[in-house]
């Protein structure tokens, strides 16, 4: 995809585009970089006429429709923009490696792949009759019976592919194993690219300071959703939510075991338990820390509802100098699971991660 950017000669900004020049070189991307001669941040009368043709040029001829898309070099690192035209990426081997397909439709009715870290897709049945994927041909137009709009194909473990059939599509499609699939893949920001619902506890906490910490962190959500995205979060105590609000939104529990009964439910049902939480202790990872001045916060398909997040003492990981800095450092600081410490009250400051790390693609921890 042809992009163009524009930077005044003078100004600071400039070095974003000709970095992203230089690392699009490499990958083969055709990124066009127009400088403004003695320009701040501001375009000179020339470039924006260039600027401003490129896009009328490239709008007026849009975008190829899915099926007149012959040609494809699709690469994502996250499962949620894993979804190109004809192509959807739904499981990676390693999460937030780069995974890419590359192929054509060819014009013996055939459509030819070659993936990296990717161990199952779908594909749109009716581009071609063929599908040939990492060398294994398999049937695509007739598959699955023809009762699905989109054909699901899965990685064996020596490297060959597999057509999965219609029995077999639905079921995958239902993620019986959780597995990290789009819109499910984490991190803990991704909990807010859908409806959500606060869920604070009500009763007493296992230690006062790690209580007091969960409160502020449901304060300071509050606050920042409010001021800059201008919204008024949903709030209910532990005890008001009904079964309707479990599968209608993924569920941001705040608390620790002694407060909340939700959190105290879900926890112990977490895939693989990855998370002790006692009195005295906190154990994740194969590791400790004491529960008295530590806290939690991590996301994971909700036991309660696996089609839906649940979220562990956590906002945005973005936070107020981040929103007023600039839209570019709005990006996640944590992974999916973290250990943070809670700082002294008379201190005051943010909480200090003490550790972090990401669960694997069946959702679990894997490393210590």
């Amino acid at each position: 995809m042809p992009i163009v950017t524009y930077g005044g000669e003078k100004d600071p900004q400039l070095l974003a585009s000709t970095t992203m020049q230089s690392l699009t070189g490499s990958l083969q991307v055709p990124l066009k970089v127009l400088v403004g001669p003695g320009m701040g941040h501001e375009f000179d009368p020339e470039s924006r006429r260039q600027f401003m043709a490129f896009h009328l040029e490239k709008s007026l001829a849009g975008r190829p429709q899915p099926g007149q898309r012959k040609q494809i070099r699709f690469s994502t690192r996250t499962l949620r923009y894993g979804r190109c035209d004809w192509l959807r990426i739904e499981e990676q081997q390693d999460s937030y490696g780069a995974s890419t397909v590359e192929g054509e439709i060819l014009e013996s009715d055939v459509v030819r792949l070659q993936t990296k870290n990717v161990t199952l897709l779908r594909l749109s049945r009716d581009i071609a009759g063929t599908a040939e994927i990492d060398g294994t041909a398999m049937e695509l137009r007739g598959a699955a019976e023809g009762l699905l709009p989109d054909v699901w194909f899965q990685r064996q473990s020596d490297g060959s592919w597999s057509l999965l059939g219609y029995q077999e599509s639905r079921a995958i499609s239902r993620n019986p194993e959780l597995r990290k699939r789009p819109g499910l893949q984490g991190p803990i920001d991704d909990a807010f690219m859908g409806s959500f619902l606060c869920v604070r506890g009500t009763h007493p906490p296992l230690n006062a300071a790690a209580g007091a910490w969960s409160e502020q962190a449901l304060t300071q959500f509050q606050q920042e959703f409010a001021k800059w995205f201008r919204g008024d979060i949903r709030v209910v105590n532990d005890v008001d939510l009904t079964d309707q609000m479990v599968q209608d939104h993924h569920l941001i529990l705040f608390g620790d075991p002694g407060s909340n009964s939700v959190l105290a439910k879900v926890l112990p049902r977490l895939h693989g338990k990855p998370v002790e939480w006692s009195a005295e202790r906190i154990r994740v990872g194969g590791r400790e820390w004491a529960s008295a001045d530590h806290g939690v916060v991590l996301i994971h398909p909700n036991p309660l509802n696996p089609s839906k997040y649940v979220v562990l003492n956590s906002g945005h990981t973005f936070h107020e100098r981040d929103f007023r800095a600039s839209n570019a450092w709005l990006f996640p600081r944590l992974g999916d699971v973290a250990v943070l410490k809670i700082p002294v009250p008379a201190e005051g400051g943010d909480a200090a991660v003490e550790w972090s790390d990401l669960f694997d693609g069946r959702w679990e921890l894997t490393t210590k």
